[in-house]
């Protein structure tokens, strides 16, 4: 079973982290890792036609690079690998000028084994 932390005070947030990702649909999820931490990424973006959008993507990782600005840039890398196939993947409905406002910590999984908690 995986619990999941708040990112700074490590508070128990489980309950509203499975909440939260139940209610996304799941072309705002990118996973890396299953049952991982999870960084939540802002981007915008100008569609094919010119008008420019504003979205929200989460990222499950491993808690191997959680901590700090490495968990960031590696957010921010596997963001941006998910942007280059999506674009092949669809060129019809290609977004250009992509632009990441915001990559923060959403909230930090820790495995818990009979009763006893360890990092994810």
């Amino acid at each position: 079973m995986v619990r999941y932390l708040d990112p700074f005070y490590g508070t128990d947030i489980t309950e509203s982290v499975f909440y939260k990702l139940a209610s996304l649909h799941r072309t705002e999820i990118i996973k890396d890792f299953e049952d991982g931490s999870v960084f939540r990424i802002t981007y915008s973006y100008v569609t094919r036609r010119g008008k420019t959008r504003v979205h929200e993507k989460f990222i499950f990782s491993s808690c191997q690079w959680w901590h700090g600005e490495d968990g960031q840039k590696n957010a921010r890398e596997i963001f941006l690998q998910w942007i280059s196939s999506f674009n092949k993947g669809n060129p019809f409905r290609r977004i250009f000028k992509v632009k990441v406002l915001r990559c923060d910590a959403y909230a930090y999984a820790q495995e818990v084994v009979d009763g006893k908690e360890e990092a994810a």
